[in-house]
């Protein structure tokens, strides 16, 4: 019982050190877009789905210059590129 007590701990503190890094890798990916024109972020939250995360940025003429997105129901989700908008 007590092993199993120790594992369950073991992927508790897994599960927040890569959450950590995700949010990290989140922070990063704001910091490098907002100093561009105007950046706009959309969530849908996913329990037992894939969540998303999309981040577009556009000019002050309605265009839309780039976009980054993350869509995973794993930790191991990084941001990439959105090519076709």
């Amino acid at each position: 019982m007590v092993k199993f007590v120790y594992v369950v701990f073991l992927f508790m503190a897994l599960q927040g050190i890569f959450t950590w890094l995700q949010v990290i890798n989140y922070r990063k990916t704001i910091r490098s877009l907002k100093d561009k024109e105007i950046m706009g972020i959309g969530i849908q939250k996913g329990k037992l789905k894939a969540g998303r995360i999309i981040i577009l940025v556009s000019n002050e003429d309605e265009e839309i210059i780039t976009g980054k997105g993350m869509h995973s129901i794993i930790i191991f989700a990084r941001f990439k590129d959105i090519r076709s908008i």
